[in-house]
């Protein structure tokens, strides 16, 4: 008896005290409930409009120099079209707003769910982000093209009285139960990715190294 008193355990104390992959993976699903949505969103409204915008702009700046004066006034042509109709013209912050927050929202998803497990002590919180946000990306767009693909069905079945699938048109009720639903779909499968890929990568963290 040396009459100190121990110290303070790191639980005790509050701190993260990440003693295996049972931690990091109690954490890692609920940060993808709410980063997905984020993720999809922003990838929906931001950043693929940009990247197509970018590529078809590409392709044009590619013709242009191959084919010299008559790429030059396509791609002239391109852009005339591209933001001299109607609305556009008329108020471009229509598409750039939106294109804007949808790159906002990529990245605070993106950077939010780094934070978030770091802070929840996982030891490897890009790779799980972007392993996560990649597959959830993915398999989300499938589970909601076949939501989708139900529901017109059913809306055209039961509300317009015949078969086959229909756009949802001018009806907001069919379209809003659509966006709930898809909402659901993405909050779960983003709590399930990542708690999936938080538990795959807890684990290499805590395995001994290879001795060879």
């Amino acid at each position: 008896m040396t009459g100190v008193p121990p110290a303070p355990s790191a639980v005790a104390a509050g701190t993260a005290t990440p003693s295996g992959p049972g931690a990091p993976v109690r954490s890692a699903g609920p940060v993808g409930a709410w980063a997905l949505p984020l993720v999809t969103l922003g990838f929906s409204i931001g950043v693929l409009p940009a990247l197509v915008f970018v590529v078809v702009l590409a392709v044009f700046v590619v013709v242009g120099l191959v084919a010299g004066g008559l790429g030059g006034a396509a791609i002239v042509g391109f852009l005339t079209t591209l933001v001299g109709g109607g609305a556009v013209a008329a108020q471009p912050w229509l598409v750039i707003v939106p294109v804007l927050l949808g790159v906002v929202a990529f990245a605070a998803g993106i950077a939010g769910s780094v934070v978030a497990l770091r802070r929840r002590g996982h030891p490897a919180p890009h790779a799980v982000t972007w392993s996560s946000a990649g597959i959830g990306l993915l398999v989300q767009l499938f589970v909601n093209g076949a939501v989708y693909f139900v529901l017109t069905f059913v809306v055209a079945a039961v509300v317009e009285g015949g078969t086959g699938v229909v756009f949802f048109g001018g009806d907001p009720a069919p379209l809003t139960v659509f966006v709930l639903c898809a909402l659901a779909v993405t909050v779960g499968l983003g709590w399930l990715v990542w708690w999936l890929f938080g538990r795959v990568f807890a684990g290499r963290a805590s395995a001994p190294p290879y001795a060879g």
